[in-house]
């Protein structure tokens, strides 16, 4: 059978072989108060750095990347016919 590798690194999940006639659920443990915390420092720290032209280079950067990547393959699988 075939596990995923997040089986062994969260001891919060069954494993697959405990019961395997019900169906797996996940136990989740609510987050403290140092967690949330943290988690929203993280956030807004990382939010601050964000700008409105940052995000509309990577779209426009990764648009023309598929265009590009598209167009160069349709010629080199018309040119290999």
């Amino acid at each position: 059978m075939l596990r995923w590798p997040w089986v062994f690194w969260r001891p919060w999940y069954r494993r697959m072989n405990e019961n395997p006639t019900q169906e797996r659920r996940a136990v989740v443990r609510p987050l403290t108060n140092v967690q949330v915390g943290t988690l929203g420092g993280t956030f807004c720290s990382i939010w601050v750095n964000f700008s409105l032209g940052d995000v509309v280079q990577t779209v426009v950067m990764a648009t023309l990347g598929a265009i590009t990547s598209y167009v160069v393959s349709r010629l080199l699988d018309r040119r290999n016919r």
